[in-house]
């Protein structure tokens, strides 16, 4: 597969997903990279401190979505610009994606496509992108079906899910 810019509909897919978590605004590390100033806190930008000294954190809110998505088409670019060897830019303003009621599963498949698209990168494993990905999936995976009926330790006498679900007339 090529490396491509991914379009504004997948990028607002994944703010949306991250927008989609009621009464918990979805937060992920923001490294500063080296030799760079921590970027300071705003509303719009999302930034807050962390529990660690001089770290940053990053919430996810309606304010600071334009922000979010920005940072998300930025490492997007910067993968195909280092695959290419080209110098691209582009600008993101967040929208309501076309459809808002994606399951769990296309959500998981998105953010596994913008990793392939946005990880070419030398510092993919240390930037941003990549923890709003390993939150935004974690978020996600406690929203597939079944997640909350599904035994946490499993021991040899643990039934599977279709058995635990058969016993008691869940579907």
């Amino acid at each position: 597969m090529s490396a491509y810019t991914l379009g504004d509909e997948h990028i607002a897919v994944l703010v949306h997903a991250g927008l989609s978590n009621p009464g918990r605004p979805l937060s992920w590390h923001v490294p500063t990279p080296p030799g760079q100033l921590p970027l300071d806190p705003t509303t719009s930008n999302g930034i807050t401190a962390s529990w660690a000294p001089g770290d940053r954190a990053r919430q996810l809110t309606t304010a600071s979505a334009d922000a979010v998505g920005q940072m998300l088409l930025d490492q997007n670019i910067a993968s195909v610009n280092e695959v290419y060897s080209d110098d691209d830019l582009a600008i993101y303003t967040h929208h309501r994606p076309r459809s808002i009621h994606r399951r769990p599963v296309e959500i998981l498949k998105a953010i596994a496509c913008y990793r392939y698209q946005a990880g070419d990168t030398r510092d993919w494993n240390d930037c941003e992108a990549f923890h709003f990905c390993a939150a935004l999936e974690a978020a996600t995976i406690y929203k597939l079906p079944g997640w909350d009926e599904a035994a946490w330790a499993i021991g040899r006498d643990t039934p599977i899910l279709s058995e635990h679900t058969a016993d008691t007339g869940q579907s």
